[in-house]
């Protein structure tokens, strides 16, 4: 299996999630979570969650709360 197969799985995944809660975004802030079973994240996931961490770090005032 190469490399880039896991990361066009999660875009794939994440791609369909999008377009079936379509109809969320005009209501809500919608980021599609697609992480495949190799570990690879899909990178809105990634930022998602990294923007967790910083208003978490901001919230509780731990700087390790993004790690």
């Amino acid at each position: 299996m190469s490399e880039t197969q896991p990361r066009a799985a999660s875009s794939l995944a994440a791609n369909n999630k999008t377009n079936i809660y379509s109809q969320l975004s005009a209501t809500r802030i919608f980021t599609p979570e697609a992480t495949e079973t190799s570990s690879t994240w899909h990178h809105r996931a990634v930022e998602l969650v990294q923007e967790l961490g910083r208003r978490a770090t901001i919230i509780m005032g731990h700087s390790r709360e993004t790690t």
